[in-house]
């Protein structure tokens, strides 16, 4: 990803459901900034793009890699379970038509840019309800990772 010099190669054991053990994956690390616009002030959000078992020929799993108000997970089209990242450019993916992991981080960066995971002043202020703050909700956490022999239960975040 020498075109976006903000990500850092790493490589972690992961286990996702439906494998038989935990597998060591490259994955890169780093963050899309967002400018300040009326609803959002200047922002960094943390991405984590995997790549899983079968890269190239299977989409790598995006994430972004911090905790998320449920709030913002029900309002944003683009976001998943988890905090993954679910943009056609990721489940299209189909190797005749080449993608590669540039075109799809400048995809990614443009959809946060222009739409990003964050409450609007409006979203937020309509969580109050006769002055009273509604019960908070549950935020989201990204898959953690699995220990040696440890399989991955994502009903068992929280």
């Amino acid at each position: 990803m020498g075109a976006l010099p903000q990500f850092k190669p790493c490589v972690e054991s992961m286990q996702f459901p439906g494998e038989p053990q935990a597998n060591n994956l490259l994955m890169f690390k780093g963050h899309i900034s967002v400018n300040k616009t009326a609803n959002c002030p200047a922002q960094n959000f943390a991405i984590k793009v995997i790549l899983i078992n079968g890269f190239p020929f299977r989409a790598p799993k995006v994430y972004i890699d911090q905790q998320l108000n449920a709030n913002i997970l029900r309002t944003k089209n683009y976001l998943g379970q988890h905090n993954e990242i679910t943009i056609a450019y990721l489940t299209g993916w189909n190797m005749s038509q080449q993608p590669d992991l540039k075109n799809m981080m400048t995809f990614i960066q443009s959809v946060i840019q222009s739409d990003p995971p964050v409450l609007t002043n409006i979203e937020r202020n309509s969580m109050f309800v006769s002055g009273q703050a509604q019960q908070p909700q549950a935020s989201f956490q990204q898959p953690q990772q699995a220990q040696p022999g440890q399989f991955f239960d994502p009903s068992r975040m929280g």
